[in-house]
């Protein structure tokens, strides 16, 4: 049935209720509305009818009046025939709801006003009529469909997850704030003749559905990058990939079972049961079922070993059971050597800490996550290729020695600065890392100096 039809009023500006019927054609989105007992409909929406001022077309919800004297009929014969009070009816004659004089009425409704109440309601009638009647296409045509999304409608997930990426956050250090810019220690260090490790501080992007064209998953995740910190290339760089692998066994009762189960769901029930009769009939299989149901039954364990030296073959395999996320760590030792490289000491460290912190939203309701970092090894030729890469990360832990001396000890200065300071910093990689990826052109790298691996370059 293409065309559902659920009695619908319309409220005044004033609140005054008239009665009417929505007729909504679940295969194209358009809808009418109809007073009670007209043979026309009084306002009309449909995305295909064109805008004669702006020559585009109206868009799936914008609702507008049928004809010149839609608006008119409404106020001047529909209205004042629900028995209103004498003042309240001659109010309608009144150019604040006259269309012919630019009233409020024909304002509200000659372009979609989402926050009129009526036209939400007559939108929420309509989403109710295709998700009752329409399929799951025409749903997300019509319901989910860029601009035209009904105004009052349910978010979709990716609309709720959209609103809370974008909830304010109590502010902090934003991502390129000018006092943590250009940060490096040592505060000489010659990037144009020194291996060099860059932190960049990287605001968590979102991500999006992806499904379509052959493909179900998630779209890559959105960076804006920020401010860098710049570090000297440091001893005990390791690595460590790993996939996660598990050993798992299947008995011959379960192997059955399974075979007989696909012959099954393919259709073929018959040759199903036929192998596994068969099975049944094979030297000493009889025997060691009656045996494991002595076993369960008296709650012993072993029989089968005990008694005939043999156990049900497990099939043990070593199975791919998924990819792991990598974790790594990093160390630097720095000792301030004059009053700006400390105050770049103490920012370094203030940059870290305020980064990985959790964000509050202004509301109060929600947390949201920390920034997130890019660390690379970089030599003065650009990204290194001897030493290995690391993909998006966040910093889980940090860990500040003031006193790696031993000792404590400060300098003069009106900060009071630590002679030496230990950072340790824990990250661990937000995605694994895949095959693929060592491919030109296999990833989007938000930035021009980042590069696949060349194939003589280690990579990942």
């Amino acid at each position: 049935m293409a065309k559902v039809e659920k009695s619908q009023p319309y409220i005044t500006p004033d609140g005054v209720m008239v009665p009417g019927r929505l007729i909504t054609d679940t295969a194209t989105g358009a809808s009418e509305w109809y007073v009670q007992g007209a043979a026309f409909p009084t306002f009309v929406s449909d995305k295909n009818q064109i805008n004669p001022d702006t020559n585009e077309p109206y868009g799936n919800y914008n609702w507008r009046p049928h004809s010149d004297t839609s608006v008119d009929n409404l106020v001047n014969n529909s209205v004042p025939l629900l028995g209103k009070p004498p003042e309240k009816a001659s109010k309608y004659q009144d150019s604040t709801y006259r269309s012919d004089q630019g009233g409020d009425i024909e304002g509200n409704l000659n372009q979609t006003k989402t926050s009129d109440t009526s036209l939400k309601n007559f939108n929420e009638t309509r989403i109710q009529s295709i998700e009752d009647e329409g399929t799951s296409g025409q749903r997300e045509e019509f319901l989910q469909t860029g601009d035209n999304q009904v105004p009052g409608a349910k978010p979709t997930i990716q609309e709720q997850a959209d609103a809370i990426s974008e909830i304010p956050t109590i502010p902090g250090i934003g991502i390129n704030d000018p006092n943590f810019s250009g940060l490096r220690y040592p505060i000489d260090i010659d990037v144009s003749t020194q291996d060099i490790i860059t932190i960049t501080v990287i605001e968590y992007g979102k991500k999006t559905f992806n499904v379509g064209g052959g493909n179900i998953g998630f779209t890559n995740r959105e960076f804006k990058e920020g401010n860098t910190v710049i570090l000297p290339a440091q001893a005990g760089l390791k690595d460590q990939n790993m996939v996660k692998w598990s050993g798992e066994t299947m008995d011959p009762v379960q192997t059955a079972a399974a075979s007989m189960s696909q012959q099954t769901v393919q259709g073929d029930a018959a040759g199903a049961a036929a192998a596994g009769i068969d099975a049944l009939k094979s030297a000493g299989v009889s025997d060691a079922i009656v045996t494991s149901l002595t076993e369960k039954a008296a709650g012993a364990t072993g029989l089968l070993s005990r008694l005939g030296g043999a156990i049900a073959n497990p099939n043990l395999e070593l199975l791919f059971q998924g990819p792991e996320l990598r974790p790594f760590s990093l160390s630097f030792f720095m000792s301030p050597r004059s009053e700006e490289e400390a105050v770049n000491v103490r920012k370094i460290i203030r940059f870290f800490k305020q980064h990985m912190a959790v964000k509050r939203s202004s509301s109060g309701i929600f947390l949201k996550a920390p920034d997130i970092f890019r660390v690379k090894f970089e030599t003065p030729a650009g990204e290194h290729g001897s030493i290995n890469r690391f993909k998006e990360c966040a910093l889980l832990q940090m860990s500040v020695d003031y006193t790696p001396g031993g000792s404590y000890s400060t300098y003069n200065d009106q900060k009071h600065t630590m002679t030496a300071y230990r950072m340790d910093l824990s990250f661990q990689e937000l995605e694994p890392v895949f095959a693929d990826e060592y491919e030109p052109g296999s990833r989007n790298f938000p930035r021009k100096s980042q590069r696949a691996p060349l194939v003589d370059e280690i990579g990942y």
